[in-house]
């Protein structure tokens, strides 16, 4: 395997080759609703009825080839984990470029073709609970013109991806999403293998957050609830933006508490591929759910935290967590600090007089800082809260949710312990993947080696 990397890596570098090309415009397209009735939704349902207890093979692909290995392993669906997915196995060894999260079928594929686009030969990590998606993301690009060898698509164990990338000379850059950990692990053997590199290899890299939303006495209640709902639950809780920390004033949290609740009484759990009315589902894996069930466990017995919905979970099927809303009475629990990943909102009710302690507390708390959210009608709040968590959120927004960036519109990406805030997305994003060269010509010949005003 790692003979047909190496090939493939060569042949591909020597194939580049850089031409102008002229601006065209750029149209997205249609929208898609996928309302009831709709063309799309009938073609989305019979595609998903096709693919109901089947389970897709999914190759190591270097070039062209196919290669399997004798490491098989399966991705489960979240729903019903007696359902096998997809098949796929993992590389013997690998050099790796792109590592790509679960979270966002998207992402992967910017991690691995943004540097191809900009001339590199890409090895891709996928995510082994997102292998479907990401073969399917691998196979588009192919078949729209991608040619063999620039990108390679390489399931395989997370250290033996790291351990082999760090070690080869050729390694030139990084781009990276997943845990705090991982990334720190990559950039410790980066650093102890520098001399073994022909450049200095670009590392980016996006690690989570502990995403905020702060309520000031002056903010539009219904934005709040209605936000906070979506940003806190939707795609169960598991984007990095979601919110999972809330400060509210004391004043206004009975009725915001109750519009929470009121709305939490509505969000059924279940599969939305068989009902699409399903807000909230399943987490993604055992280890996702293990990890959220402690933080459940942790909320009940805690003197400090108040479990005011939710706070079940159920894996007998399916990696069920119910929304949970936790209310504490320390703003320092580690459930305030601490990622989770996971549908649990912790709530923090503050003196409404304190605000301006509040957003220091904010800065002060977590390590993270990708993105937050403060709900405020008050102008002067707005440019205070500004200039107090200026550093405290990566993608920062102002009476909108923090899960609120949309694409080509606002790049992504944090500081702290949530990465090297690179924006994917932006225009400067694409430059960490160039190595530029300043070409000077000179036209008039040099006649002398001395300067003029030395006479």
């Amino acid at each position: 395997m790692m003979l047909r990397v190496k090939t493939a890596v060569w042949q591909s570098w020597r194939g580049l080759r850089t031409f102008p090309c002229a601006a065209v415009e750029v149209k997205n397209e249609p929208i898609l609703g996928f309302t009831e009735g709709s063309a799309e939704r009938k073609e989305l349902l019979k595609a998903l009825d096709g693919l109901k207890g089947k389970t897709e093979e999914i190759p190591c692909v270097v070039g062209d080839e196919h290669v399997w290995t004798k490491d098989i392993r399966y991705q489960l669906s979240p729903f019903n984990h007696s359902h096998k997915v997809a098949k796929f196995c993992y590389a013997d060894k690998g050099f790796v470029a792109a590592v790509a999260p679960f979270n966002f079928t998207a992402i992967g594929g910017n991690l691995a073709g943004t540097p191809a686009l900009m001339g590199n030969v890409v090895l891709w990590k996928p995510s082994d609970t997102a292998m479907s998606a990401s073969y399917l993301v691998y196979k588009v690009l192919r078949e729209s013109g991608l040619p063999p060898n620039i990108i390679q698509f390489l399931p395989a164990d997370g250290p033996v991806f790291g351990d082999a990338v760090t070690s080869s000379q050729h390694l030139a850059g990084i781009n990276f999403t997943g845990s705090v950990p991982t990334f720190k692990r990559l950039w410790k053997q980066v650093a102890q293998n520098l001399d073994t590199y022909r450049n200095f290899p670009r590392i980016a890299g996006e690690c989570g957050g502990k995403n905020f939303h702060f309520v000031h006495k002056s903010a539009d209640v219904e934005s709040v609830v209605k936000g906070t709902i979506r940003s806190a639950f939707e795609y169960g809780g598991q984007k990095c933006s979601a919110c999972s920390r809330m400060y509210v004033p004391d004043s206004m949290w009975p009725r915001i508490r109750q519009e929470l609740l009121d709305i939490h009484k509505h969000i059924t759990v279940g599969d939305p591929v068989e009902d699409f009315s399903t807000f909230f589902s399943a987490v993604i894996d055992d280890k996702s759910f293990t990890r959220i069930k402690k933080w459940l466990e942790h909320a009940k017995s805690s003197p400090n935290l108040k479990v005011i919905a939710g706070g079940n979970c159920d894996d007998s099927k399916g990696y069920f967590v119910e929304p949970t809303i936790v209310e504490t009475s320390d703003p320092q629990d580690a459930i305030m600090n601490e990622e989770i990943f996971g549908p649990v909102l912790s709530v923090y009710v503050y003196p409404e007089k304190d605000y301006r302690e509040v957003l220091q507390l904010i800065d002060n708390t977590s390590p993270y800082a990708l993105t937050g959210a403060v709900y405020a009608q008050d102008k002067n709040v707005i440019q205070e809260a500004a200039k107090a968590l200026r550093n405290a959120a990566g993608n920062y927004y102002v009476n909108d949710k923090s899960t609120g960036s949309i694409v080509a519109q606002q790049p992504f990406g944090g500081a702290r312990a949530s990465g090297t805030n690179d924006k994917p997305g932006g225009p400067h994003y694409v430059l960490r993947w160039t190595s530029p060269q300043v070409v000077k010509e000179t036209h008039v010949p040099l006649r002398d080696w001395k300067y003029p005003y030395m006479g």
